[in-house]
């Protein structure tokens, strides 16, 4: 019996439309349910196409994944690791990584690709390796009208389906720079988000936008809370003129349960709008009942894109974990000694040698809770930093403390003697198991949530508080 296939799609699905779906829900019926689809989202391009990179990587996925989401088929998968990484994998490279991993690899591509309309053989001329290719790999082509070419031209292993939709990428970017209509073309999912961020009209990104909610919230409430059950029936109340798929979730609770609930239905890619029923609320918007009520009601608010912490994380085994932050990741001694950390940042040595009890990387959301009480700035909301601090940590004999650092910068902590001296990993408070040898940190390019705040909430006001306190 034949392997299951995995399909693999890449593009720049910027923006995925209705032309790529019709496509991916062609290959769905045509597969078995052992196969998998997974959409392979290109990184930077250098190579003639550098149209993708006039968009932020943040975007193109979180309009993919809005998209995969809304055909809601478990085979659908998305692959991010060009954006991850910032760079762009050739197909031939992605093929053999995931032949690698024992796949039965078929891939998707446009008939543009055997001929184009210069006459050209795109496939076989210009891609690496691409005769190799031509002759060893399997194909799904998807024939347009308007480009021809002779079954010569075919590679021998192929299946050949007709394109359905007029639609394109270029197609939906114009029409967006136009100011003309879209929903023909994509998901009202995607052409909200495309409106709530001004993509592809030429405006500059401020990193905020306004976002106008069309559709009910889902409701995640903290019940232990005392003032909850008002709040929760205050949010029910104004929700119950609201119809359609939910578009935006509100959160009723303290931080530690906005940091939750981010983890547990960030993947819905929905703005979320914290309504604080706990102490300082840092991540949540403040009122009375009567001012939350109007505020909800008026529907107006201010949304910023908050990047996730990546990290990939050596154990001293040698086994490698990735996984995702909304606060921080913070390195710290696993027995009563120091550990010692050489710290790069960008490939720049900062450190041979830092001592101490630890060390962390907070996002912005996350710098007003550990990273604060170990001696960190705090930064606010939308800033594009991310804060490295140390804990009780020093070099030659002089206690270094905190600071900043662009947020797309890249974070590498190695520790040394670990024999001696072991490390473990927390993210965002939770202890990984295993002790470790090396972490590597950054912002995410593929994940991140849209924390939503009503624009009466003045963020710096509350950190003023804080910081002077009498």
């Amino acid at each position: 019996m034949q392997n299951p296939r995995l399909y693999l799609f890449g593009g720049s699905f910027n923006p995925i439309g209705m032309n790529h779906i019709l496509i991916i829900r062609k290959i769905l019926e045509h597969m078995s349910p052992e196969d998998d689809l997974v959409l392979v989202i290109c990184g930077i391009r250098t190579d003639g196409k550098e149209s993708v990179n006039d968009t932020a990587a943040i975007h193109r996925a979180a309009i993919l994944a809005l998209t995969v989401a809304w055909i809601n088929d478990p085979r659908v998968k998305i692959d991010f690791s060009d954006l991850d990484r910032k760079e762009f994998e050739r197909a031939w490279d992605t093929i053999e990584r995931y032949r690698k991993m024992g796949h039965n690899v078929h891939y998707i591509i446009g008939g543009d690709q055997i001929t184009d309309e210069k006459g050209d053989h795109p496939l076989r001329e210009q891609w690496y390796r691409g005769e190799e290719l031509f002759q060893t790999g399997h194909f799904v082509i998807f024939k347009r009208p308007d480009y021809k070419f002779e079954i010569k031209d075919l590679p021998p292993n192929h299946e050949m389906f007709e394109a359905v939709h007029p639609g394109s990428s270029s197609k939906i970017r114009l029409r967006c720079f136009n100011r003309l209509d879209i929903s023909e073309f994509v998901i009202p999912q995607v052409a909200q988000y495309i409106g709530r961020y001004q993509l592809y009209t030429g405006r500059p990104s401020t990193g905020e936008a306004l976002f106008k909610p069309q559709g009910p919230a889902i409701i995640i409430c903290d019940e232990s809370r005392d003032r909850a059950t008002e709040l929760k029936d205050l949010v029910e109340r104004v929700n119950t003129s609201r119809v359609g798929e939910p578009d935006h979730i509100i959160v009723i609770g303290g931080d530690g349960f906005m940091i939750d609930t981010i983890r547990d239905f960030g993947h819905l890619r929905l703005p979320m709008l914290g309504l604080n029923a706990g102490t300082t609320g840092f991540l949540l918007n403040d009122g009375t009942l009567e001012e939350l009520e109007e505020r909800l009601r008026a529907g107006r608010f201010v949304v910023y894109q908050q990047p996730l912490l990546q990290a990939l994380i050596e154990d001293q085994d040698g086994e490698l974990l990735t996984c995702r932050a909304v606060n921080e990741v913070f390195v710290h001694r696993a027995t009563a000694r120091s550990i010692s950390m050489r710290v790069t940042i960008n490939r720049v040595e900062r450190f041979a040698n830092l001592s101490g009890d630890g060390l962390m990387l907070s996002t912005a959301a996350g710098s007003t809770g550990w990273s604060y009480f170990a001696g960190g700035d705090q930064i606010l909301i939308g800033t594009p930093s991310l804060v490295l601090t140390g804990d009780k940590t020093g070099v030659h004999g002089l206690r270094w403390v905190t600071g900043k650092v662009p947020i797309h910068s890249r974070v590498v902590i190695e520790l040394q003697n670990t024999d001696w001296r072991p490390g473990l990993v927390y993210v965002d408070g939770e202890e990984l198991p295993n002790r470790v040898k090396a972490i590597t940190l950054h912002a995410s390019h593929a994940y991140a949530v849209e924390l939503a705040f009503f624009p009466q909430t003045d963020l710096a006001e509350k950190h003023m508080r804080r910081q002077f306190a009498s």
